[in-house]
């Protein structure tokens, strides 16, 4: 069985959660991450599609997981945009996350460092193309939300 759950289901979901709402939202996020992307891509499945879509729905979630542990209270309004690239070795574990591309907003690159560091242990590990033998970089775009 698979579930797969996208951006804005998420969303919708945790739009109504109140009180400790990060901690909620982050064990949400964790739960179902764990369920819709760490899960082994079929091999009956077509293979470069099927883990295609596997990649869409983890960089969303894994997305949506970082841009709410930004601490937008330091960031300044502009219209920067910074990339991550986070690795992981063919068996899933975590290697690495660095911002490869800054934004130009000194505040906003800070507060993503930060954010993909608090990020990066309630990570689910991505899916892992069939026959993979060398490390897969995942690279995420962030904007600055006004």
């Amino acid at each position: 069985m698979s579930i797969r759950v996208g951006y804005s289901e998420l969303s919708k979901l945790l739009k109504y959660s109140s009180g400790a709402r990060h901690f909620m939202r982050n064990i949400v996020l964790i739960t179902l991450m764990f369920f819709s992307a760490a899960l082994p891509v079929r091999a009956d499945d077509d293979a470069p599609s099927a883990f295609q879509k596997a990649m869409e729905v983890y960089v969303q979630n894994a997305s949506f997981l970082i841009r709410n542990n930004i601490d937008w209270r330091m960031v300044r309004p502009s219209d920067a945009e910074a990339m991550v690239v986070i690795r992981f070795n063919p068996n899933g574990t975590f290697l690495a996350a660095k911002v490869e591309e800054r934004s130009g907003n000194p505040t906003f690159d800070v507060a993503l460092e930060s954010a993909v560091r608090r990020s990066i242990p309630m990570l689910a590990p991505p899916p892992i193309p069939p026959g993979a033998s060398t490390p897969l970089s995942i690279p995420m775009r962030f904007r600055v939300q006004r």
